[in-house]
């Protein structure tokens, strides 16, 4: 039981850090005073932006939670069309509350 519950808390956290990665890379992006990324593929085409949506369309990412919050942003932008970053930032947001439900 004790090495189910250790091996539940590593993954929780896991993928907690994964959701604060995602949702950092594109943060800076977000407001008036966001700041441009300058992505390069692996063809090496560069692309710079400052657009939620094309940095998170552009990242290559193997993580299962980071994977989804991309889905996320990919259908906020296509529903909406627009607030594909805020929605990245809402679910950081959420995270801390996720840390401390029990098992």
């Amino acid at each position: 039981m004790i090495v189910k519950l250790l091996f539940y808390c590593v993954c929780r956290q896991s993928h907690i850090l994964a959701a604060k990665a995602v949702a950092d890379i594109v943060k800076t992006s977000l407001g008036p005073k966001g700041l441009d990324k300058l992505l390069v593929s692996p063809d090496g085409d560069v692309t710079i932006t400052n657009d939620g949506a094309t940095i998170l369309q552009q990242m290559d990412v193997e993580h299962q939670i980071a994977k989804l919050m991309v889905q996320l942003s990919r259908s906020q932008d296509d529903e909406i069309g627009d607030g594909t970053t805020g929605v990245v930032g809402k679910v950081k947001a959420l995270l801390p509350l996720n840390e401390f439900v029990s098992v």
